[in-house]
């Protein structure tokens, strides 16, 4: 049944879906979109770990978001640990084509890195076995 408000209003049932972790991720998105990478990387962050176990596909897009800003804004730390969690939730059944194409640009953005930076070049052999 579709939630109501106080007033006895229904709303879609679509509507449920838009939680704190999805609006604050889609603002993350936005904000990446835009160029604000940093402002980005904290939402992103601030929503996966809002996100509960039943949106874990969500959750990884929200996480492969993550890994693209962190990128974007020269974060390593931020993208490799994004990366690597979202390959965790592959790993365990999720799939998402939308997950995979941002993850394969994380993989592009992390190759500048790889010579000098060895959790660059481990992430990116992680997504070459993965993401293909």
């Amino acid at each position: 049944m579709p939630p109501r408000t106080r007033s006895g209003t229904r709303y879609p049932e679509w509507s449920g879906f838009l939680n704190e972790a999805e609006l604050v991720c889609l603002e993350g998105m936005c904000r990446s979109d835009l160029g604000q990478h940093k402002r980005a990387v904290r939402l992103l962050e601030r929503s996966s770990a809002l996100q509960d176990i039943e949106h874990s596909r969500n959750r990884g897009m929200c996480l492969a978001r993550l890994a693209g800003a962190a990128i974007q804004d020269q974060d390593l730390d931020h993208t490799v640990a994004a990366a690597r969690e979202s390959l965790r939730l592959i790993d365990g059944g999720m799939t998402s084509t939308r997950n995979r194409r941002q993850l394969r640009r994380v993989r592009e953005g992390l190759r500048p890195y790889q010579k000098a930076n060895s959790d660059a070049r481990d992430t990116i052999e992680l997504l070459d076995l993965h993401i293909a």
